[in-house]
């Protein structure tokens, strides 16, 4: 499983993402598997961010959504700083002795298009994509939660990916909080995020078209025993 998901995301065309804006406008996100079922992540609320040593404090329009299709059911969602927002550049960074942090939590709710089914799976994953000088140290917790229950796991270097089991109870919603703190380290070092990446599965299970009640089958009866009197006076 934890393989799979690691490939399935390496292999999805970026192309097929979906623009959500950011922490501080999110737009519309919802990505749809197969014509069954689509993941919607929304609630999108920002909780913190922390700044030390000079790092930088960042704001809700810094952090840019995006979001599709993973392979099989998988969905992604990807945060990336935004160019162009309250602080400039398009990376989170620290420089040597200097830290720094964002906090943030959404929504991801299944919902079937067709007859059926669709439940969370596996483990959601978190992963990120970073670069250090020395001991710069970018970190990453997410935590799932199935109110009140929860789980949480973490990436850092230098294993850059973590899997979260399900909290108990988990249907077809899940509340996920995500804490990135970046450490610029000290002497020459420093550490930058491009972006980093949760990572959804469910199953979607087929059902059939709902088979009508006895007192349903008897209405019909009586409906069809209606018209076949009428066309008798006929």
């Amino acid at each position: 499983m934890k393989m799979f998901l690691a490939l399935a995301l390496a292999g999805a065309p970026m192309a097929m993402a979906l623009a959500c804006g950011t922490i501080a406008a999110p737009l519309a996100c919802t990505v749809s598997i197969g014509g069954n079922f689509t993941y919607t992540f929304d609630n999108f609320q920002f909780i913190n961010t922390s700044g030390t040593g000079g790092g930088k404090t960042y704001a809700p329009d810094d952090v840019s959504i995006n979001a599709g299709p993973g392979g099989g059911n998988l969905a992604f969602i990807t945060f990336t700083k935004t160019n162009g927002s309250t602080n400039t550049g398009t990376t989170f960074f620290a420089n040597s002795g200097e830290l720094t942090g964002v906090r943030f939590t959404y929504d991801v709710t299944l919902s079937v298009i067709s007859v059926g089914t669709a439940q969370f799976t596996g483990q959601p994953e978190v992963n990120y994509n970073a670069q250090r000088l020395g001991n710069g140290n970018p970190s990453l917790q997410m935590i799932v939660t199935n109110p009140p229950n929860g789980e949480s796991c973490s990436a850092s270097i230098p294993v850059p990916q973590g899997f979260c089991d399900l909290p108990p109870g988990t249907t077809n919603f899940l509340r996920t909080g995500d804490l990135l703190t970046i450490d610029g380290g000290s002497g020459t070092a420093n550490a930058t995020v491009l972006s980093y990446t949760n990572v959804y599965d469910a199953t979607f299970t087929a059902g059939a078209a709902g088979v009508p009640e006895p007192s349903t089958w008897l209405l019909m009866g009586a409906g069809l025993a209606a018209i076949g009197k009428l066309r008798k006076r006929k």
